[in-house]
């Protein structure tokens, strides 16, 4: 009975955290160049070139979506290493510059890939 209960307890809990993060991600919102991005628009539509985002069943950014100029125009494989959600297998927080924007992700994609953020355990 009491592992019933914390097994009840901490999925309740673990359900809860990931309901306020998608409320978080889909809620809480920038304005940039006059137009209103919430992070997941940041993140899956703008820096993983128009993605369906958590739970999503489509793509944010429709067709006629006066922001999705602003969304790359093909998936860059090496973003999914520099978005930081501060879990444990994140990369550290770091600053990126459009003039070295290729370097800095290829900095930060060999740092997740060499140790950073993979472990590997053997048995």
């Amino acid at each position: 009975s009491l592992s019933l209960s914390l097994s009840l307890s901490l999925s309740l809990s673990l359900s809860l955290s990931l309901s306020l993060f998608q409320f978080f991600l889909n809620n809480v919102s920038y304005v940039m160049g006059g137009r209103s991005y919430s992070l997941q628009d940041v993140e899956n539509c703008v820096l993983r070139s128009n993605r369906k985002g958590l739970g999503a069943l489509q793509k944010q950014f429709g067709k006629n979506d006066p922001r999705l100029p602003v969304a790359l125009d093909t998936h860059e494989a090496r973003v999914h290493f520099a978005v930081v959600c501060e879990a444990k297998s994140c990369p550290p927080i770091k600053l990126y510059s459009a003039e070295n924007i290729n370097e800095d992700l290829n900095e930060t994609t060999e740092f997740f890939l060499t140790g950073g953020g993979v472990e590997v355990l053997l048995d």
